[in-house]
């Protein structure tokens, strides 16, 4: 499924000297495909992942009646709104398929193979040379699948855990044709406050960072009627 045999020695020196690197292709085309069409079936069952009226962090998954479609959590937003103005709020859908975290196999072959694959020892390999990993090895990477609809955001946060020892965060963009005035934008903060580096979803193109760092996914659109999808995760060392 990864692109392991691509070259990546100037995405691996951006890494070493700015702890960001992106990397185009990263999976194999025919896997991308794949896995963005299982995102997109109608019967993928996905969770609503949002932060509740107490500020702590509550899923909830979609029932077979109301499909792939969000309109049911409604609701919640005006709550969250008021959340957000206070401090750190999220809003979009996923679906974890990570054993570490406490969540099993639970969307069939296609997604559960990518997290088997992206934690073998060729995957790690391939992660730890992009990363130049000089002492310590990769214990896991976490999976995330990810989607956003208008309205959907991140606030600023680091990615920074007190429980495990996050090395990197990732992204692997599977969205196509989005255009830069739609929102859903990963940005990243400077020392300054301000934006130090934005960047756009671009199908198969992985984003990697070094952790802590103060990021935050801009709000999309309210006119954008197409989902923003991605893989996304942590390194461990």
């Amino acid at each position: 499924m990864i692109n392991t045999a691509r070259d990546i020695t100037l995405a691996r020196a951006a890494y070493e000297r700015f702890g960001f690197l992106q990397l185009a292709d990263v999976l194999h085309p025919l896997c991308a495909d794949i896995i963005l069409a299982k995102l997109q079936h109608e019967q993928t069952r996905w969770y609503a992942n949002y932060t509740n009226s107490n500020g702590n962090p509550q899923r909830r998954r979609y029932q077979a009646s109301e499909g792939s479609s969000r309109k049911k959590m409604t609701p919640f937003h005006p709550k969250l709104q008021e959340v957000a103005k206070n401090g750190y709020a999220f809003f979009y859908d996923n679906i974890v398929c990570d054993q570490m975290s406490g969540y099993g196999p639970e969307e069939g072959e296609v997604l559960d193979e990518f997290t088997r694959v992206i934690n073998g020892p060729e995957s790690h390999n391939f992660f730890e040379n992009l990363l130049t990993l000089k002492t310590g090895k990769i214990t896991h990477i976490s999976v995330q699948y990810t989607r956003f609809f208008a309205g959907h955001f991140i606030k600023s946060h680091t990615d920074q855990a007190r429980d495990r020892q996050r090395f990197a965060a990732y992204t692997i963009s599977l969205t196509k044709n989005w255009a830069p005035d739609s929102g859903g934008i990963l940005h990243f903060v400077g020392d300054a406050g301000d934006i130090e580096r934005s960047v756009i979803p671009t199908f198969n193109t992985l984003t990697l960072f070094s952790v802590p760092r103060e990021h935050f996914v801009s709000p999309v659109a309210h006119y954008v009627d197409t989902p923003r999808y991605s893989i996304t995760g942590w390194v461990y060392i």
